[in-house]
Formats: structure tokens, sequence, C-alpha cells
């Protein structure tokens, strides 16, 4: 494939891909799908991605851009960067309302068996991981955190951000996720 769409034409396919990933799920996807949600024609995604799975890392990559942007956008305290991180990583909301939960965990599962699935959704952790640490450092060296191993709670927030979006996917409430978070985690890394 010579080059990527255009950053514009990537954007719609992305916004559609996201669309008909919550309608129709991983399984389901096709060109058609998202081509229907997009002033774009199969054509045009057929010279961009050499096919679903393709679409679909790509999709990933456009979803970590997306997270590295919010982070942009956060603000530079640390303890208001954190909640921000908090409310996109354990929160769901925006999963949730997007109908995204459960075609990520779909990717979970394809990514087991597809080495490109596999590769985007490391990419997107890191770059969700690696904002984590970072915040909590910078807290710590300003002294709003209490000095923590930034990767330890890291990993710990990182693992409540899995395991709720495994309970929001199967339909059950992860509030006492986000409240034991709360308690046990976050409650070591501020400062008093």
């Amino acid at each position: 494939m010579a080059g990527g769409p255009k950053p514009v034409v990537e954007s719609a396919i992305m916004e559609a891909t996201r669309e008909a990933l919550a309608e129709e799920g991983y399984r389901e996807l096709s060109f058609e799908t998202v081509a229907t949600g997009c002033e774009y024609d199969e054509g045009t995604l057929d010279r961009y991605y050499d096919d679903t799975t393709h679409l679909v890392a790509s999709f990933l990559e456009y979803e970590s851009d997306r997270f590295a942007e919010l982070v942009m956008l956060a603000p530079e305290e640390p303890h208001l960067r954190l909640r921000v991180l908090l409310e996109a990583l354990v929160g769901l909301d925006t999963l949730d309302a997007d109908g995204l939960l459960e075609p990520y965990l779909e990717l979970y599962v394809q990514a087991l068996r597809d080495e490109r699935i596999q590769a985007s959704l490391d990419s997107l952790h890191s770059v969700m991981y690696d904002s984590l640490v970072e915040t909590i450092e910078a807290g710590v060296e300003v002294g709003c955190f209490d000095p923590v191993d930034p990767d330890l709670a890291a990993s710990a927030i990182f693992s409540v951000h899995e395991a709720a979006l495994r309970q929001e996917a199967l339909g059950n409430d992860s509030a006492r996720l986000r409240d034991a978070l709360d308690q046990f985690v976050l409650a070591d890394i501020r400062s008093a």
C-alpha cells in the first residue's frame, strides 16, 4: 500500500469504523458497513487497507492518537491530570456511550490470533500506561502525591481499567472497582 489516506479522509473512515464496530461488532465488520457510514466507497477503503483486520489495527492506532490528545489537553497539574486519566480509563463512559465495550472485548480475543491487532492494542495500552506513569511521577516530583512507585501505581490503575472494561461489557456495574481503586490505590498516592 502506498501511503495512507489524507487526515480528513482517515478521520472520516475511522469515525465510520467506530460506528460500524459499535453496531456490528468486530466479527461482522466489513468495508461495506464502514463505507455506509462515511462518504467514501469500498474502493477507497480497499485502496488504503488490506482487509478489515488492517482497518481495525489502524482504528486502534487512531484511538491511541486520540488518547494522546486527551492527555495533551488535560490540565498540567498532576492531581487534575490524573483525574482526567482515571475518568477515561476507569469511568468507561465514552466507550459505553459509543457502544464499544463489547467490540473491545472482541478485539482482545482477536488479538490472541492476530499479531496486527495485538500490536495495535499493545500500542494503545502503552500510550495509556505511560501517561499514568508520567502523571504519577510528576505528582511525586512536585509533592502533590506521596512518594510511591509510579510504575506499580500505574499497574494497579491499569488492572482496574481492564477489570472495569470486562465488568461493564458483561452488563455489570464497575462502581465497586472504582471505589476500591479510590480507597486502596489512590489513597496511597495522594498527599495528606
